[in-house]
C-alpha cells in the first residue's frame, strides 16, 4: 500500500467525524448557545418574548451547560428556522449576555513524536543530552531547596485541574498525589455534596456524566507526569510538584464540540467555588488548569463563551495555562484557541528546547503568547504504568502548571493573605511574578509577551524577595466616577491594622492627607477632564508599606474624546447604521464615511449616540469614523471601522461553511492548479483554502452545457485525485446533493476536460461555485477532516442570466488589452489599456477577495492606442485583488498581489 494511503487509512480508523443530514458544518444545527444575565430564569424568558420570531417558532431550552455562568443550550427546528436570523436575534436582547453556535472542534492534539528514552534534563540540564546547553533548565533543584509542593502556609491543600483525557489512575508515580472528591461517597446514585455532580469521586468524564476518568489517558497521564508525578519517592520520575493534587477532567483532549469544553472547565470552577464559599468544607483549593490542546487558526470572536469561562475562572482564584500550536505560525494573525483568547487569567505557552531556543514547530505571537517552557524530548509519565519521551506545546504548558502550584506553597505570607481576601488578585499575583521572572532569550524577544522562558527557581526567588510582613491593599480603585467627585475603594485583611490616604492634582506639589481611613472614601470637588493621583500608607504589625510604594492615578469625566464602543447595528445593500456609547461633554455627534480607497469624506450630523447612512451603493466596502462634538471643540476622529453593504449576490452575502482550517502545508504536493469555465483560466498555487470569489467569471446562461476544466498540479508524484464540484443553483447558501455539478466517476491524476449543464430553473444571479480536489477520498462541501485532508478547496462567483439576454462571448477581449505593473505590488500600481477601436465610458474597479469594491474610476472618451493610470496601493492590505475594466461590451479582469 502507498505510505500516503496507509497513512490515510490508519487516521480513519483513529479519527472522530462529525456528520449533519445534509452537509458538514462547524457547528451543531438546531442548538445556540446563551449566557443570560443573572436572575433570568430561561424558561421563563421565552414565555415572555413579545418578538413573535422567538416564541412563535418550534424552540425550546434544551438545558444547562453552566450554572456558574448562567449558559443555557437552546434547540430549535433547523429545517423551519434560519438560525443565523434566530442567533442575530437571540444576541440583541436585553436579557442576553452573549449567544454562539455551538461549535464543532477539530481539537489540535499535540500527540507526542520523536520517541525516545532519555533522562529528566529539563529538571536539571548538566549537558546529558548531544547538543543541550548546562544550566539551561527550570532551576529546579534550587527551587525544591524552597519548597516541593502540596500545601500552603495556611495549611490550603493545592490542587491542579487537569483538563484532557484522563490519568492512569493504577500508575505508581501518581500514589498519594491524586485528588479524590472525600465529600462524596462513591456509586451511591447521590449526589452527596450537593455541587451539582452525581458519584464525582475521582474527578469528572463530561461526556459520560460520570467518573471514569482513566481508561483512555495515553495524553493526560503524560501531561499530568510534568506537573505532579510523585517525588522522592523512589519509584520512576518527579514531578515539578512532589507532592500535590491532581484533578482530572476529561474533556478537553479529544472533544469534538464546544460546550463539553465549556463544561469540563466549569468542574473546576464549581469545586473553587465552593471551597471559597465553605471556607474549605467542601470543593477544592484549585489553582490551576492545564490544557495542552486547542484548535488551529481561530479568532475569539467566534468563541466568546469559550473565552469568557477563563474570567470566570480567574475571579474565583484559578489561573489557567495553554498550550500553542505545533507549527510554526503567527497566531497574533492566524488565529489559535484558546491561546489568542483576551483574559488577565489565562497564560499561554510556546515550546524551546534544550538549548534554550524557540523549537521550530512552535506558534508565537508578540501579544497572544507570554512565554516558553521546554517541550522537547522530555521525559515523564506513560499509560499502562509506563514512561515515555515525548516532544510538543502539550510538555511546555504542564511545566508553567507546574510552577503555579510550587508557588502557593511558598512560605509567602502576603501571597496567602491577598488569595484569601481576594482569590482573584491571588491568581494575578502568581501570573505576574511568572512572566516578570523569566530567563531572556534572543528567539523568543519581539515574538511573544516576555521574550523570556521559564525558571521557576527565579520566580519563586521573585515572590520571596517581594513577599514582606505586610501584604498590600487589593483591587483598588474609582467607583461612581463623574466630572466633579468619585468614590475610592478598597480591601484590606487582616494583617493590615491602618490604612493612610493622600490624593492631589497630577502635577500639583500639595497632598491632602486622612489618616485612619475606611473604604470606601468619597472626592467632591474636581475639576472636569483633570488628572489626579492618590497614594496609601498601610501599617501592619512588623512592617510599613510606605505612600511611595505604590501611585494610582484616575482621570475625571467630561473630556472632550471620541466616542468609544462605535459599532455597527445594521448593514442592508444601501444603509449602514450605527451606535457608540455617549461622550458626557458632547453636544452631539459627527460621523463620516467614504468608499475605501477614495478620499473625500462624507459627513453626517447625529444628535444622539446612533445614526443611520442611507443611499450607499450595494456591494461597495466602506471607512466610517465618528467624533464627538462639545462646547468649543471637537474631540479627534474615532478609529475606522471597515465595513461593506450587501447586494453583492448569493455569491457574497449567505454564510457559506468556510474550510478555513485548511493549511497550505495540505496542497504542498498536491494541489488545483488551473480551473477554466468557458475559456476564463484561473491558475493558482496550493493554499489550502483560496477564495476566489473577487474573479468575475463569464456570465452563464440557464439551461447551457458550458465547459469546465480542471487541472491538478503536483511537487513531484501524481496522486490519485478525486474532483467534485458544487453550484449552489437555489441559492440557499448551502450544497446539497443537488447542487453536485459534476464529480468524477473514478480517480483521476491528470487534466480534465468536462462539461456541466446548468438547469433551465437555476436561480438568477450571483451564486457560489466550488470546486474540490481530494487525495483518494470523495470529498464533502464543508470539509470536516481537515486533519487528515490532502489536496484543495476553491471559491468562486457565477452569474446565471436568461438565455435570451445572454451572449458567452467577449467582444472586449478581441478590441482591448489590459496589463498591470509591478505585478506583486508594494504602493503604486500602473494601469495599461491598449484600445484598437474608440470607448466612450469605461469603469475601473478595485475588487478584493470578497467581491466587494474598494475603489471605482470612471475614464471618458478614450481614443485609439495605449491609455495609462497610475493607481495608489499603499492603503490596500496584503492579499489578492482583482482590476476589472468594464465597458458596454465586456469586461476585461486582472489578479494583482498586494505585499
Amino acid at each position: 500500500m502507498h505510505i500516503r494511503k496507509l497513512l490515510l487509512f490508519l487516521s480513519l480508523l483513529l479519527g472522530t467525524f462529525i456528520t449533519s443530514n445534509a452537509q458538514l458544518l462547524d457547528h451543531t444545527q438546531g442548538e445556540i448557545l446563551v449566557q443570560f444575565n443573572q436572575g433570568v430564569v430561561p424558561n421563563q424568558w421565552l414565555l415572555q418574548q413579545q418578538n413573535p420570531a422567538l416564541n412563535k417558532r418550534a424552540i425550546q431550552i434544551d438545558y444547562c451547560i453552566s450554572e456558574n455562568m448562567k449558559i443555557w443550550s437552546i434547540r430549535f427546528d433547523w429545517t423551519r428556522i434560519n438560525e443565523y436570523d434566530l442567533l442575530a436575534e437571540v444576541q440583541l436582547d436585553k436579557d442576553v449576555v452573549a449567544a454562539q453556535f455551538n461549535h464543532f472542534l477539530d481539537l489540535r492534539s499535540a500527540t507526542p513524536n520523536d520517541p525516545q528514552y532519555g533522562e529528566q534534563w529539563f529538571l536539571n540540564n548538566t549537558g546529558q543530552r548531544a547538543g543541550f546547553t548546562p544550566g539551561v533548565d527550570l532551576g529546579m533543584e534550587e527551587a525544591w531547596d524552597i519548597t516541593t509542593g502540596g500545601v500552603t502556609p495556611e495549611g490550603d491543600t493545592i490542587v491542579i485541574c487537569v483538563i484532557d483525557n484522563g490519568l492512569d489512575l493504577d500508575h505508581s508515580d501518581f500514589q498519594g498525589n491524586i485528588w479524590y472528591n472525600y465529600k462524596e461517597i462513591p456509586n451511591n446514585g447521590l449526589d452527596d455534596d450537593n455541587n451539582g455532580y452525581v458519584d464525582d469521586y475521582r474527578g469528572w468524564h463530561v461526556d459520560r456524566k460520570n467518573d471514569n476518568v482513566d481508561d483512555q489517558n495515553f495524553h493526560g497521564t503524560l501531561t499530568a507526569g510534568i506537573i505532579g508525578a510523585k517525588g522522592n519517592n523512589g519509584i520512576g520520575v518527579t514531578g515539578i510538584n512532589w507532592n500535590v493534587k491532581l484533578m482530572i477532567v476529561v474533556g478537553g483532549f479529544g472533544q469534538a464540540i464546544e460546550s463539553r469544553i465549556i463544561e469540563a472547565y466549569d468542574y473546576s470552577l464549581t469545586q473553587r467555588r465552593l471551597y471559597n464559599e465553605t471556607n474549605g468544607e467542601k470543593g477544592a483549593f484549585v489553582v490551576a488548569t492545564n490544557s495542552s490542546w486547542g484548535v488551529s487558526r481561530k479568532f475569539p470572536d467566534e468563541f466568546p463563551l469559550w473565552c469568557a469561562v477563563y474570567d470566570s475562572l480567574g475571579n474565583a482564584g484559578v489561573i489557567n495555562i495553554a498550550a500553542t500550536d505545533n507549527k510554526d505560525v503567527d497566531v497574533d494573525a492566524e488565529g489559535d484557541m484558546p491561546t489568542s483568547c483576551e483574559s488577565d487569567f489565562l497564560i499561554t505557552v510556546t515550546n524551546v528546547g534544550g538549548t534554550g531556543a524557540k523549537v521550530a514547530d512552535a506558534g508565537f505571537g508578540t501579544t497572544s503568547i507570554d512565554l516558553g517552557a521546554f517541550g522537547d524530548q522530555i521525559f515523564t509519565t506513560g499509560d499502562d504504568n509506563s514512561y515515555t519521551e515525548n516532544r510538543g506545546t502539550s510538555y511546555s504548558a504542564p511545566m508553567v502548571t507546574g510552577a503555579v502550584g510550587l508557588l502557593y506553597a511558598a512560605n509567602c505570607a502576603s501571597l496567602s493573605a491577598i488569595y484569601k481576601e481576594s482569590p482573584k488578585d491571588g491568581a494575578l499575583k502568581v501570573k505576574d511574578i511568572l512572566l516578570r521572572s523569566v530567563d531572556p532569550e534572543p528567539t523568543l524577544d519581539s515574538i511573544t509577551v516576555t521574550g523570556g522562558r521559564l525558571n521557576i527557581h527565579n520566580a519563586l526567588q521573585l515572590l520571596l524577595d517581594e513577599c514582606g510582613d505586610c501584604p498590600p491593599l487589593l483591587q483598588v480603585g474609582t467607583e461612581g466616577l463623574t466630572d466633579t467627585e468619585t468614590n475610592i475603594k478598597w480591601l484590606t485583611n487582616e494583617l493590615i491594622g491602618r490604612v493612610d490616604f493622600r490624593w492631589r492634582q497630577l502635577g500639583e506639589t500639595e497632598w491632602t492627607v486622612e489618616e485612619a481611613v475606611q473604604s470606601p472614601i468619597a472626592l467632591d470637588s474636581l475639576i472636569a477632564c483633570t488628572s489626579y493621583e492618590y497614594q496609601f500608607k498601610v501599617y501592619c504589625e512588623n512592617d510599613t508599606l510606605d505612600f511611595t510604594d505604590r501611585t494610582f492615578i484616575f482621570k475625571t469625566d467630561g473630556c472632550c474624546d471620541p466616542p468609544a464602543n462605535f459599532q455597527s447595528t445594521f448593514i442592508g445593500n444601501v444603509s449602514i447604521a450605527f451606535k457608540w456609547d455617549p461622550v458626557l461633554a458632547a453636544q452631539g455627534y459627527t460621523l463620516r464615511y467614504r468608499a475605501l480607497g477614495t478620499e473625500n469624506w462624507i459627513e453626517r450630523f447625529a444628535p444622539s449616540t446612533n445614526r443611520s447612512v442611507p443611499q450607499l451603493t450595494s456591494c461597495t466596502t466602506y471607512e466610517f469614523q465618528v467624533r464627538s462634538n462639545c462646547v468649543g471643540e471637537e474631540s479627534d476622529f474615532s478609529q475606522s471601522i471597515i465595513l461593506g453593504t450587501f447586494g453583492c449576490g448569493a455569491c457574497l452575502d449567505q454564510d457559506y461553511c468556510t474550510p478555513l482550517d485548511l493549511e497550505s502545508s495540505r496542497s504542498s504536493s498536491e494541489w488545483i492548479a488551473g480551473v477554466a469555465i468557458d475559456g476564463i483560466d484561473n491558475t493558482s498555487d496550493g493554499q489550502g483554502y483560496s477564495d476566489f470569489t473577487g474573479l468575475m467569471l463569464p456570465d452563464i446562461v440557464q439551461g447551457d452545457t458550458i465547459r469546465l476544466q480542471l487541472t491538478p498540479g503536483y511537487s513531484g508524484f501524481a496522486f490519485d485525485e478525486f474532483f467534485k464540484v458544487w453550484i449552489d443553483y437555489d441559492q440557499d447558501g448551502f450544497f446539497s446533493s443537488l447542487d453536485v455539478a459534476y464529480e468524477t466517476p473514478d480517480f483521476v491524476n491528470g487534466a480534465l476536460d468536462t462539461s456541466i449543464i446548468i438547469p433551465v430553473d437555476a436561480r438568477l444571479g450571483k451564486t457560489r461555485m466550488r470546486v474540490i480536489m481530494k487525495f483518494n477520498s470523495e470529498p464533502s462541501a464543508c470539509v470536516s477532516d481537515a486533519g487528515s485532508f490532502f489536496g484543495e478547496v476553491e471559491d468562486y462567483c457565477i452569474n446565471i442570466v436568461e438565455a435570451v439576454t445572454t451572449s458567452t462571448e467577449n467582444p472586449l477581449a478581441r478590441q482591448a488589452n489590459l496589463s498591470v505593473f509591478p505585478n506583486p505590488v508594494v504602493d503604486q500600481l500602473n494601469l495599461q489599456i491598449n484600445l484598437q477601436t474608440i470607448i466612450d465610458e469605461a469603469q475601473v474597479e478595485i475588487v478584493n477577495l470578497s467581491g466587494q469594491i474598494m475603489q471605482q474610476t470612471t475614464l471618458d472618451n478614450l481614443g485609439i492606442g495605449q491609455h495609462r493610470q497610475v493607481i495608489s496601493t499603499q492603503s490596500w492590505q496584503t492579499g489578492v485583488y482583482f482590476i476589472r475594466l468594464k465597458t458596454g461590451i465586456g469586461t476585461l479582469v486582472e489578479k494583482v498581489i498586494k505585499y
